[in-house]
């Protein structure tokens, strides 16, 4: 069994000796921090991946182009994972000496380099992305399909956007006199104006009415007004299933989709 071995001497005495993989308390903890981690990156690149499916349908240069546009974003995580990486040796080593108040320091210095950095690449990406893609390739139809799709990126035109406006509604409506009528109104202006898609009928009071199906995500506002603030039964098996869910109805979706499409 391979050991990573860690001895600490403090007068000429050694503190410890550590093995990795035999230490069963130490390996869960780790487990229990990587996996969310790396359940957070494959839920980021499935995104990517599904664009790339669903590209793929519509032509070669479409698919390039996108191709293109996500190299961009790939430097721009690179760089921002390179900030949050730095930011993480220097905070477990301020942690281990308990100094609550450098912590919040290199936090804020982190937080403000990533934000340079966001606003940087999407005032770039928004005023010349044909001029960025134009690094990447000569062509000049796959820069004009991969502009449109950079563009799309920029403005978050799917759930990112409307996930940051839905963090606001609650935010600004959380000292409010009435919280809930607030919230109510903000998701209905997003889900049923903003997001709109695809329409269902229902019948009440003797009319047909024609409605956005992302209004049913106003249901989820019944469980959080129910909610009494305090954490309910821990539960691995549901914690587990909480994590896969996402990737698991994403496999099931594609499935479905080249069932129906016969590919």
């Amino acid at each position: 069994m391979a050991e990573i071995v860690a001895e600490t001497k403090k007068g000429g005495n050694t503190v410890g000796c550590l093995s990795v993989l035999g230490d069963r308390a130490l390996r869960n903890s780790l487990l229990g921090i990587a996996i969310p981690i790396a359940l957070q990156n494959l839920l980021t690149y499935m995104t990517s991946m599904m664009d790339t499916v669903m590209l793929g349908q519509l032509g070669e240069v479409e698919l390039s182009g996108a191709s293109l546009a996500n190299q961009f974003g790939t430097i721009y995580m690179v760089l921002t994972f390179g900030v949050a990486s730095g930011a993480n040796v220097l905070l477990s080593q301020y942690w281990g000496k308990g100094d609550t108040a450098s912590i919040r320091s290199i936090l804020a210095v982190a937080y403000r380099v990533a934000l340079l950095l966001s606003l940087l690449f999407t005032a770039a990406a928004f005023l010349f992305p044909q001029a960025i893609l134009s690094c990447f390739t000569p062509d000049r139809e796959v820069i004009a399909a991969g502009a449109g799709y950079l563009l799309g990126m920029v403005l978050m035109v799917d759930y990112y956007g409307y996930g940051v406006l839905t963090v606001l509604v609650f935010y600004f409506a959380r000292r409010s006199p009435w919280p809930w009528l607030l919230q109510l109104a903000g998701l209905g202006v997003i889900n049923l104006g903003m997001m709109g898609g695809m329409q269902f009928s229902l019948s009440l009071f003797g009319r047909v009415w024609e409605l956005p199906q992302q209004g049913l995500a106003l249901l989820a506002l019944l469980p959080i007004w129910l909610y009494n603030g305090r954490p309910g039964r821990a539960s691995r098996p549901l914690r587990l299933a909480c994590y896969a869910f996402y990737p698991v109805h994403m496999a099931v979706l594609v499935f479905l989709w080249r069932m129906g499409s016969g590919v």
